[in-house]
């Protein structure tokens, strides 16, 4: 099942946001040329070389959040001085709760998909370094 935006399905079935995948294949290649890409050292003892591999894959993985980050603080303000602004009017407390834990759900599986995303690099990150010294 694809779906796409905010979905509440399970992440051990598999079936969930369609970002959170895309971001998961995404990050992979890029962690991986960044370990495959760096120079090569030699005379470097090898847990070294592996931890500088995984740095660059972190690294490359930070860059693209930044960019991520950026564009879309820049498109939610730009957004944002469009809209007309409203007044007046009260909100229930019931939406003010449902408001409330929608913004606590997003704030963590935000966390977790970018937790994921940064190991998901480094190791890439660590793979393209190891097949780099193979050659």
């Amino acid at each position: 099942m694809v779906t796409i935006g905010l979905s509440s399905d399970s992440v051990w079935t598999c079936r969930g946001n369609l970002a959170d995948r895309d971001s998961v294949v995404g990050i992979r290649p890029g962690g991986y040329l960044a370990g495959r890409l760096r120079e090569k050292w030699v005379g470097i003892r090898t847990d070294e070389v592996l931890f500088r591999d995984t740095a660059h894959g972190f690294l490359a993985w930070a860059l693209a959040t930044l960019i991520v980050v950026t564009l879309l603080t820049i498109g939610s303000l730009t957004v944002a001085a469009a809209a007309p602004a409203t007044t007046g009017g009260s909100v229930s407390q019931e939406a003010a709760n449902a408001a409330r834990k929608a913004g606590a759900a997003f704030a963590f599986y935000s966390s977790l998909s970018l937790l994921i995303g940064a190991f998901i690099a480094s190791v890439a990150g660590g793979l393209g370094g190891f097949h780099r010294d193979e050659v």
